[in-house]
């Protein structure tokens, strides 16, 4: 067997395989942020982390995602007031990594959200 790191995937391989074409899926990181800026320094406190992301995801169709599956992220009643949606944490606020690798946030990959889309639906 042959490993190696993808993003955030190890890949095992089979050695007779190893020299065919395979094609790597390239993933990231990203979340939902609550920024409270009443005063400085501002505050970034992250609510959901969603792993394996597909490289090729944007912000906003992550954030669609988010609401299919049926998470509400709002403030005085106002869907999405002071939350941003960011495809990757690479370049966040420190405590949004730190959060992310102490797990103290809920963490779901994309392809669980991806589940529960189906799930949520209404037929």
């Amino acid at each position: 067997m042959v490993w190696g790191f993808c993003g955030e995937r190890l890949l095992i391989v089979p050695w007779w395989n190893y020299k065919s074409k395979i094609k790597v899926m390239k993933t990231k990181t990203g979340g939902v942020i609550f920024t409270i800026h009443v005063r400085t320094p501002y505050q970034f406190i992250p609510k959901l982390f969603i792993t394996e992301i597909p490289e090729n995801i944007t912000a906003s169709e992550l954030q669609d995602d988010i609401e299919e599956a049926g998470y509400i992220f709002s403030e005085f009643g106002v869907k999405w007031a002071n939350h941003s949606v960011v495809s990757s944490i690479k370049d966040e606020h420190i405590d949004v990594r730190r959060a992310f690798k102490n797990n103290e946030v809920e963490t779901i990959s994309y392809s669980e959200l991806q589940k529960k889309i189906k799930e949520y639906v209404i037929e």
